[in-house]
């Protein structure tokens, strides 16, 4: 199996070139400022600060949730990406 960074770098790197019959499932552990945050105070249109905004804008990846202990965390990530939140990964 291929780690999810080297996926994401080859994307990157050669967006075109990577084909996939369906997209890689990503779950972010983590939704503090470079899982999430950053997204409120910079504008992401331009380029994307955090894991949530690049797996959910890459074709090659669904972002089907977030992970994180903080009640008001996950409400954010819920309301901006449609995608559910856990407060534990068990």
């Amino acid at each position: 199996m291929t780690p999810v960074c080297l996926i994401l770098i080859q994307c990157i790197e050669q967006p075109l070139a990577l084909k996939v019959s369906k997209p890689h499932r990503s779950l972010i552990i983590g939704l503090g400022r470079i899982g999430q945050e950053l997204d409120y105070s910079l504008d992401n249109r331009l380029f994307q600060q955090t894991h949530a905004s690049a797996y959910h804008s890459h074709p090659a990846f669904q972002l089907v949730g977030g992970v994180d202990n903080e009640n008001a965390k996950r409400l954010q990530f819920e309301q901006k990406y449609s995608a559910p939140s856990f407060d534990s990964v068990d």
